[in-house]
């Protein structure tokens, strides 16, 4: 049986992710969320099986889109979905 990998979730908002959580979340992975810290999500995928990664746009220290390049330079085989923000906020 294949190693599943982990999908990680990078968003700033708690309410956010509350929300991903509930609707989208498959429970045939394991699941790593990163909360205070986006930067965080680099170390993690550079040292664990990370499949996907869903990333918020608007982020403190560094937006989504630059964090999207680092991970693919850490991981070439990871799938990137952006997550925006909910525009009635």
């Amino acid at each position: 049986m294949a190693e599943k990998g982990t999908i990680i979730i990078v968003d700033d908002e708690a309410q956010a992710l509350e929300s991903f959580m509930t609707s989208t979340l498959d429970k045939g992975f394991d699941y790593h969320f990163c909360c205070e810290n986006p930067l965080e999500s680099i170390e993690y995928v550079a040292n664990h099986k990370v499949v996907a990664a869903f990333l918020d746009i608007r982020m403190p220290n560094i937006d989504g889109v630059e964090l999207a390049h680092e991970l693919l330079r850490v991981s070439k085989d990871i799938r990137i979905t952006f997550t925006p923000a909910n525009p009635a906020n």
